[in-house]
């Protein structure tokens, strides 16, 4: 008796776990080989509450990729960086080439003026040597043909002056002249050449009757140029022209009566 009221009055918990256990299962369905429609309906809502789960991959993946395409623009920036710096150097060293170039041919140009500055002042130094040679030179010769002395001490048996001496000079001025010549120094005849204010000049003007007017008669110091400037200008005389016949003499007497 105690044992029947003990089943009928079971506690409310029990009751209620009996209930939610004995969900009736679907028609057709064989409750011994199919699970509970209970577990049926837990293992269906397994995969949507697993889709819930994985919805943030997506976003996972955006954000890696704004990642990649943010470090994508900061290397592109970079290499940009690095090819503007690249092109300045290689200005720069076009730059430094040309100014060492142009430095090195105005050192080669100043270098060659201050030589040529040197030897200037070299040459306009030994030009009146050169003239007094010169003049050694035409008085021995003179003298050699005329037949008289040079020098007192250099007089021969007969009275003609001594060759040697007049070889000995003219041999001491053309060494001279040869060995300044090789530095740029260049003498120029100006005889039988037109006046040229530019290369001569006139410390007289005679009339000649065989020189037009304006042609130089004869030269008096040796004119000189040095690299093609001029050194120091000759001294000439430029003939005039043929001379001016003079009108015959007459006889203005008064006659006498």
């Amino acid at each position: 008796m105690n044992k029947n009221k003990d089943k009928h009055h079971l506690p409310e918990e029990a009751k209620k776990n009996a209930k939610a256990t004995d969900v009736p299962a679907p028609a057709g369905v064989d409750p011994a080989k199919e699970a509970p429609y209970g577990q049926e309906a837990q293992a269906a809502a397994e995969p949507t509450r697993s889709a819930h789960s994985e919805a943030p991959v997506p976003k996972r993946q955006s954000e890696e990729s704004v990642r990649g395409e943010a470090s994508e623009r900061a290397e592109a920036v970079k290499l940009q960086k690095d090819a503007q710096e690249i092109d300045q150097l290689k200005d720069q060293l076009l730059r430094l080439r040309a100014d060492f170039d142009n430095f090195r041919k105005r050192s080669l140009r100043e270098k060659g003026e201050i030589y040529e500055n040197a030897n200037e002042a070299l040459m306009l130094e030994l030009l009146p040597v050169i003239d007094h040679i010169q003049l050694a030179l035409n008085s021995a010769k003179e003298h050699l043909v005329l037949g008289g002395p040079v020098v007192p001490a250099l007089r021969l048996g007969s009275g003609q002056a001594d060759q040697t001496f007049h070889e000995g000079i003219r041999m001491i001025f053309d060494q001279l002249l040869n060995t300044l010549v090789k530095y740029g120094l260049n003498p120029f005849n100006s005889e039988k050449q037109p006046f040229d204010p530019n290369l001569h000049e006139a410390i007289s003007c005679l009339p000649s009757e065989t020189e037009p007017e304006g042609t130089i008669i004869a030269q008096s110091r040796q004119g000189y140029r040095y690299n093609n400037k001029m050194l120091r200008p000759a001294q000439v005389v430029v003939s005039s022209g043929t001379p001016a016949s003079t009108p015959p003499e007459t006889n203005d007497q008064p006659v006498e009566e």
